[in-house]
């Protein structure tokens, strides 16, 4: 059922990663600038949180630019009594202070740091304003990284900082994020190989749907609502896709062999559950061709409640609206407990 709906959709086979990564680096979220130095300060005390179970840092990372400093504040919460905690690196819409939505003390009790960063402290989410690292490196109108390049920037650049800290297991690391930070979280894994784990939650268009038959948000609609998050050639593409040779399940498979775990709700039509989905469908030829467990699923559209933990893409269909629950969190967590990451 599921390849004849893909079939129906026109998608296209997969291409080879290094085409991919080239792909949409030029057509959709633009070139980014090579690594720089980075460098990591505490902003004050450590401090205890959940009664003792946890430490919460507040660092400042100074990014080296061709154009100075650029510092970009972040928060570690790690668990009080764990060595080597593995790790999730959350792209957060919201400081730490303010988050009441993300389950931190379940994350910590469970045995994982977490890393996050907001995401306006890389570069402002406001239609044409230009600002943060934006502004810090050569710049190509047409070629260069807009904003979700940014934000998947600074994340590899904490990134840089985390791998020298020998209290932190970052050979198990996922970088997580949602809706736009989805996408972000992505692209980001797709182009940094040090994270074993890209977690998108409904990420929708230019994330994990695949953009042939999608319903909701399209290629389109977002050249014209938020031309910000992508490079200036995305422009052309948005209305060339179809005849291009690439879909979004080209994104997850660039990704292999490490892991992909995708979340949908089913209220969430922007993002388009059933195009998530058929995405980690498509994508799995990528991972059987190394010799790994692709997605694994039944062989029909999700249903509420379906939780597909087996293969080394993941996925869930809750109940619910565009927002990142605690329970997405929770089975995000189940997933990487039951592959031992």
């Amino acid at each position: 059922m599921l390849q004849e709906i893909l079939s129906s959709r026109r998608v296209p086979a997969l291409a080879p990663r290094d085409q991919s990564i080239a792909f949409f680096r030029e057509n959709l979220y633009g070139a980014s600038p090579d690594p720089v130095p980075v460098s990591a300060r505490l902003a004050e005390p450590v401090a205890t949180i959940f009664d003792g179970e946890g430490m919460l840092e507040s660092l400042i990372l100074e990014i080296k630019t061709p154009k100075g400093p650029y510092a970009l504040p972040f928060e570690l919460a790690r668990p009080t009594d764990a060595k080597k905690p593995p790790l999730f690196l959350f792209i957060s819409f919201k400081p730490f202070s303010e988050d009441d939505k993300t389950p931190y003390r379940e994350i910590i009790e469970s045995g994982y740091a977490i890393a996050r960063f907001n995401y306006n402290d890389a570069a402002t989410d406001e239609r044409d304003v230009w600002n943060g690292l934006l502004t810090m490196f050569p710049y190509d109108e047409r070629a260069s990284w807009r904003k979700i390049g940014a934000w998947a920037y600074a994340a590899s650049r904490i990134m840089d900082y985390l791998v020298t800290r020998d209290d932190l297991d970052t050979a198990r690391a996922a970088v997580i994020g949602h809706s736009r930070l989805g996408k972000t979280a992505l692209w980001c894994a797709a182009q940094d190989e040090r994270f074993t784990m890209s977690i998108a939650v409904q990420s929708g268009c230019g994330g994990a749907a695949i953009n042939r038959g999608k319903i909701g948000e399209e290629l389109k609609v977002m050249t014209k609502s938020f031309p910000d998050w992508f490079c200036g050639n995305f422009q052309t593409y948005a209305h060339q896709a179809p005849q291009h040779p690439f879909d979004q399940h080209d994104l997850i498979a660039a990704i292999a062999p490490r892991r992909v775990y995708v979340c949908s709700a089913i209220e969430d039509e922007w993002a388009d559950p059933a195009s998530e989905y058929l995405a980690c469908v498509a994508a799995s030829p990528a991972y059987e061709k190394m010799g790994a467990r692709g997605f694994i699923s039944a062989d029909r559209l999700p249903a509420i409640g379906d939780s597909f933990h087996e293969g080394s893409i993941g996925y869930h269909l809750r109940d619910g609206v565009h927002a990142l629950e605690p329970r997405d969190w929770m089975e995000a967590i189940a997933y990487r407990k039951r592959h031992g990451i």
